[in-house]
């Protein structure tokens, strides 16, 4: 009768300690499911001294954002930023950005957004790795994002949870050129506590098996590889083009391809082609996405010298010889024609003239400028967008060899040479035309200076009165809302408003208060002088602000803005 009694207790007490075991499970799934908030984590890599390195983004709870602006990572100020992705297959997003420093500010827009996978490689991030760093430094890159703004497919804000930062590890041991850091899955595992339990043993082993079998699966994945064809050796010329097959080791399609050159000089590239511009043994790395990871094949290029059979005229006749050094013959000069002063104006586009001082064909050629958001370059074209001077560089390939030169623009806004003469045609005809007929109105020359001050403005039919912007002969809220349309250009140089001033004379008719600035303030004074002109009660209020703005109005009438 005893051993009943134990043996329903024991039963009991392992049915409890069942129970039990699935407690912890059940918080870990809740826990997991209500998690939300996407982040995006920098990668730490390794890479030798001197190389160019590929820092890669990746994303935990991902989710699907139509727009990301105001972001920002800056690094150690010995590592230099070279670029970034420009799209994203992952995502399914176009990204912008500028190289400022040690800074990349970017922003990110997709017009169909995509959910990627949990650990999915998202963009990346390209930097170079000083020559004379040391093993065992290591350079921090962080994200700046206090400002940062993204958009979800609902058109509602969406809070980006986290940004992780990371390094870049210096070790000569690694292979010289460009490193890059394969797709590695994020993986998170549970406690296995409950295993240890010899009364929880027949209960926890249906459950670890699917626990184990979703965190396997993506490691057996195969990683993608760039697969990279080198051209015959007939091919690999001097002088010669040459296209180079690229595919991925999944079959996969290979998208955003990209290449660059160990030698500039010797070897330049462009998407899959690149031109042998001197022999020699050099080496290639092409980059690309697939299935949102970006991957990268370094492949070495041997370039064999033109053939010599030419060589054998000159042995002909000894004499011609000293008129075949090639040392008496001057070496090419790279030629940047400076623009005119005349075009240097924030918002004008400027066409760079580029060739070399023996007629001889410009190659490839590259264009970098000191400050990228003050110009930006597309081909030959600049685009200038801030007031101030910078420098641009130009480098471009002439018979093989790379030359360099630099000139250096002085950027105005149209609007600073022009605002000092509008007091001059304002103050010298209201004091001429007072004192000289008083002194004397018989003679002749007192009809000169009084006649050619009135009648030369009055036929200019571009001539701008104050307050009158749209020079429409009347004052309207037209002309104080092209006032701050122009007012949020010089706001946002950068974003999508565009100028609507077109001379300096249109300026200086909307600085109505004369400071040689365009605020809003000025739009304001022609709204308050509307009000004045159309409202009998402003006429005869007797308050302070209605007796400044007669004493204006006595000015406006005087500068011949209101007759």
């Amino acid at each position: 009768m005893e051993s009943k009694p134990k043996r329903l207790l024991a039963l009991m007490i392992s049915l409890f300690t069942a129970l039990m075991c699935f407690v912890p499970m059940t918080v870990c799934a809740v826990e997991n499911k209500g998690a939300s908030g996407m982040s995006w984590n920098i990668r730490s890599v390794t890479a030798a001294p001197g190389s160019d390195v590929c820092v890669n983004v990746v994303a935990k709870n991902p989710a699907a954002l139509r727009y990301v602006k105001n972001v920002t990572v800056i690094s150690d100020s010995r590592l230099q930023p070279i670029g970034m992705t420009e799209y994203s297959e992952a995502l399914n997003a176009t990204f912008t950005y500028s190289i400022k420093g040690t800074q990349i500010n970017f922003s990110m827009s997709s017009s169909s957004p995509r959910v990627c996978t949990n650990g999915s490689i998202i963009f990346s991030f390209y930097y170079h790795v000083p020559e004379g760093a040391r093993d065992n430094d290591s350079y921090k890159i962080e994200w700046v994002a206090s400002n940062c703004y993204a958009e979800g497919t609902n058109g509602a804000e969406y809070k980006i949870a986290n940004f992780g930062s990371g390094n870049v590890n210096v070790s000569s041991s690694v292979p010289a050129g460009t490193t890059y850091t394969p797709h590695q899955p994020i993986v998170t595992t549970t406690s296995a506590t409950p295993v240890t339990d010899p009364v929880t043993e027949p209960v926890t082993e249906p459950v670890t098996e699917p626990v184990t079998d979703p965190v396997t699966q993506p490691v057996t994945d195969p990683v993608p590889e760039l697969i990279v064809d080198t051209p015959s050796s007939s091919e690999l010329v001097e002088g010669n083009t040459v296209s180079l097959s690229v595919r991925s080791s999944t079959g996969a399609a290979v998208n955003g391809i990209w290449s660059e050159s160990s030698d500039w000089g010797a070897v330049s590239t462009n998407g899959t082609n690149i031109t042998l511009n001197k022999a020699g043994t050099y080496y290639v790395t092409v980059h690309g996405t697939v299935n949102g990871n970006q991957v990268s094949k370094k492949i070495a290029v041997t370039i064999q010298p033109k053939p010599t059979a030419p060589v054998t005229e000159p042995a002909t006749d000894p004499v011609t010889e000293p008129e075949t050094d090639p040392v008496t013959e001057p070496e090419p000069e790279l030629i940047v024609d400076q623009p005119s002063s005349d075009q240097l104006y924030v918002g004008n586009k400027v066409a760079l003239n580029i060739h070399s001082s023996n007629g001889e064909a410009i190659g490839s050629k590259m264009i970098t400028v000191s400050d990228s958001s003050a110009i930006t370059s597309e081909s030959n074209v600049l685009t200038l967008k801030k007031a101030g001077t910078y420098t641009v560089s130009v480098k471009a390939s002439i018979g093989g060899k790379v030359y360099s030169k630099s000139i250096t623009l002085t950027i105005i806004q149209k609007n600073e040479p022009v605002t000092e003469p509008v007091t001059d045609p304002v103050t010298d005809p209201v004091t001429d035309p007072v004192t000289q007929p008083v002194t004397d109105p018989v003679t002749e020359p007192v009809t000169d200076p009084v006649t050619d001050p009135v009648t030369e403005p009055a036929t200019d039919p571009e001539e701008y009165k104050l307050g009158d912007v749209d020079n429409s002969g009347r004052y309207t809220v037209s002309d104080a809302t092209l006032v701050l349309r122009q007012c949020a250009y010089y706001a946002n140089p950068n974003g999508d408003i565009e100028p609507v001033f077109t001379s300096d004379e249109q300026f200086n008719a909307a600085d109505t208060n004369g400071d040689k600035r365009l605020t809003t303030t000025d739009a304001t004074r022609i709204l308050r002088f509307i009000c004045f002109l159309n409202n009998p009660k402003y006429q005869t209020s007797p308050t302070q602000e209605i007796i400044d703005m007669k004493r204006d109005m006595r000015k406006w009438i005087a500068n011949g803005m209101i007759n």
